[in-house]
C-alpha cells in the first residue's frame, strides 16, 4: 500500500469506478470498474483486499 499526502492507496489503475461495498466481514472492498460510458457487458467487479 502506498502512502500519499491524501491517504493510503489501496487500488489503482481503475477506469471510472462508480460504486463500492464491503464484504460482510470487511476483509474485502468490492469496486465496480468501467461503471459508466462503456459498452454493455464491459463492466467489472474488482475485489480489493483490505489491510488490517
Amino acid at each position: 500500500m502506498e502512502e500519499t499526502p491524501l491517504g493510503k492507496v489501496s487500488a489503482s489503475g481503475l477506469s471510472f469506478p462508480t460504486s463500492m461495498a464491503f464484504s460482510p466481514d470487511r476483509s474485502a472492498l468490492y469496486v465496480t470498474n468501467f461503471g459508466f460510458g462503456f459498452p454493455a457487458g464491459a463492466g467489472q467487479i474488482v475485489s480489493v483486499q483490505v489491510p488490517n
